[in-house]
């Protein structure tokens, strides 16, 4: 379960997080849609705490954390908690891509080498990439290297992965594979996911709750139906009639 209560984030006198409040359950999926430029992404770098909030407060499971007074052994369990997946892949070019998986598990669960090779196989073989597995990131197509770093957040067991725009950097031809492996983690109900994406019919798709965030706002929020065909909100209306066909 996350839990977000009156989230706040200023960069210098620009505001962009205006008091968001939200919740997921366990197990459902969350998709976070609106304008560019809205606080989307500031958001879910908030949750995991790479940007620090100025207020608020965030649970995940049994771990709350109140933005004006976190520890940094809060903040580090916060992070235990939930995995991110980037637009731009950021895997380590030095690395190959069972080494990029392996790594959060050895370094920072401290697993034996033997079992994280054993986790990292099972999930290369789960987004159709063990036969890559030895080869470095600048081998393979972006499609691939996204869904390297999906088996990467899965690898560390989140109670929640947060997916930022995971397909904006794609090759249109690529996107499909990602979604595709997207959905069958939604499908399967692993742990809980957040995802700000533009791609509003898979976003209808997936989800079991929509989020639509405006200036820094959560402006409306409930299931895809209901929010595609019962919303008074005439920003939101215009929005999702230029996506979904």
């Amino acid at each position: 379960m996350l839990q977000v209560t009156g989230l706040e984030k200023s960069f210098g006198s620009f505001k962009v997080l205006k008091g968001i409040t939200f919740r997921i359950d366990d197990g459902e999926v969350g998709a976070i849609i609106g304008p560019s430029g809205t606080g989307k992404s500031t958001l879910l770098r908030c949750i995991n705490f790479i940007e620090k909030p100025d207020g608020g407060s965030i649970k995940i499971g049994d771990l709350s954390v109140d933005a004006g007074r976190s520890s940094e052994r809060q903040i580090r369990r916060l992070r235990n908690k939930t995995a991110m997946v980037f637009q731009n892949y950021c895997l380590f070019k030095n690395k190959t891509v069972l080494e990029n998986i392996m790594m959060p598990l050895v370094l920072v669960q401290k697993k034996k080498r033997e079992t994280a090779l054993e986790i990292a196989l099972q999930l290369l073989e789960q987004v159709g990439l063990k036969d890559k597995q030895h080869c470095y990131p600048s081998r393979l197509s972006g499609g691939q290297q996204q869904r390297v770093g999906i088996a990467r957040a899965l690898a560390v067991d989140p109670e929640i992965i947060l997916f930022d725009e995971p397909t904006s950097s794609l090759d249109p031809e690529r996107v499909g594979e990602v979604l595709a492996i997207i959905k069958d983690l939604a499908d399967k109900k692993r742990c809980s996911m957040l995802i700000v994406t533009h791609e509003m019919n898979f976003a209808m798709e997936i989800s079991d709750k929509v989020f639509f965030m405006d200036d820094g706002m959560m402006t409306d929020e409930g299931a895809p139906d209901n929010l595609r065909g019962n919303s008074a909100n005439k920003k939101l209306c215009s929005f999702l009639n230029g996506f979904i066909r």
